[in-house]
């Protein structure tokens, strides 16, 4: 027979790029049509933010990067996003541009081919690190620009648990997972390295180690569950000390239902959601949190914020400057202090605000 595998992506502009990974086998990339017009696929090991101090340690815009401060964009060629073609491989995350606006979302059909089969049982993803090879006395900036992203998907119809995939594979990646939401409107008349103004506040975080967290892109859109949908395409980063390996997706990792969100926690942990809101109406939002497991310094816990250029960006800081998006820190005691950063690019009155909070702080307990 033929199994027909259909999701519904988020809306999105002209230009605009989805994640994807194919639930079917057989299933060519060519066959992602309507709607769409450019395919890629990502290859790590071409990726490297270039970085040299110059004598001022001014900034250097456009492309390549020739000095100042890591902007997360790839400087050097071969390029990291190749042209996708043939067979969607199980496992492998793609992107997809889309060659018309879809104020509602497109829905996308993965059909069997002669086969008639989804994914099913164990398969296995090389992963790499990326090009840039750090040296002593590098910046912590370097160090999260070059973090050695890979993009993989969830190779199955039904929703796979971040959690589960991660505890599996912790041995080669950090528990951060991005997933690319598509907020931030093109600007086509934009020239450099970010041509079309694809923004890296676009990218919602969730961090599966200890107790899960999860906080929206600082555009907006939803907060990650810790569930990945069917065809669903996201970035881990390797551990910095692991060289070239795979990750393994099996039928452990996947999970009934929790399949809709296309891109819950418990609620007796102590944990707040901060926003930073600009004049214009930006919202940045982080998240802390407070868990015995935890460091105060940087550790798996804690997920870095991503490099976003010179865009207004809100982040708390560890002990050795780590911009982070999630922050957990040992265990909530009233004497604790968290350092906050900004980085703020207009005139204006500018706001900081608790947006929500879990446990202690429902109970009464002030937050200075």
């Amino acid at each position: 027979g033929t199994y027909q595998i259909k999701k519904m992506t988020s809306p999105f502009v002209l230009h605009d790029y989805t994640y994807f990974s194919s639930p079917v086998v057989g299933f060519d990339v060519s066959s992602l049509t309507t709607g769409f017009d450019l395919k890629y696929y990502y290859d790590a090991g071409n990726y490297e933010d270039l970085f040299s101090s110059d004598v001022d340690g001014s900034y250097s815009p456009g492309f390549p990067q020739l000095y100042g401060v890591p902007d997360g964009f790839d400087d050097k060629s071969p390029f990291d996003w190749q042209t996708a073609s043939g067979v969607m491989n199980a496992g492998v995350g793609y992107i997809a541009r889309g060659a018309a606006a879809q104020s509602s979302g497109l829905e996308v059909n993965f059909e069997t081919g002669a086969s008639g089969r989804v994914h099913n049982g164990t398969y296995t993803v090389t992963v790499e690190k990326d090009g840039h090879t750090f040296v002593s006395g590098e910046s912590l900036a370097v160090l999260l620009s070059n973090n050695n992203a890979n993009l993989i998907g969830n190779p199955y119809p039904s929703a796979i648990n971040a959690v589960a995939f991660y505890n599996q594979n912790s041995a080669v990646i950090n528990p951060t997972f991005y997933f690319w939401t598509s907020n931030t409107a093109i600007a086509q008349n934009s020239q450099g390295p970010w041509v079309y103004n694809y923004n890296n506040n676009d990218f919602a975080t969730f961090n599966a180690s200890g107790t899960p967290i999860g906080v929206a892109a600082t555009t907006g859109g939803p907060t990650p569950t810790g569930y990945i949908a069917s065809g669903q395409g996201f970035l881990v980063s390797l551990l910095e000390a692991t060289a070239g390996t795979s990750v393994t997706f099996n039928n452990a990792q996947r999970t009934a239902g929790n399949n809709n969100q296309f891109f819950r926690l418990s609620n007796n942990n102590d944990r707040i959601w901060l926003n930073f809101t600009t004049e214009a109406g930006e919202v940045r939002p982080i998240a802390i949190g407070f868990e015995s497991e935890a460091l105060d310094s940087y550790d798996l816990y804690d997920s870095p914020r991503m490099e976003n250029g010179t865009d207004n960006d809100f982040y708390s800081l560890t002990d050795n400057g780590f911009r982070l998006a999630i922050n957990r820190l040992s265990s909530f005691d009233i004497d604790k202090t968290v350092p906050l950063g900004l980085e703020i690019i207009q005139t204006g009155t500018h706001q900081i605000a608790i947006d929500h909070t879990e446990g202690i702080f429902t109970q009464g307990q002030a937050v200075y």
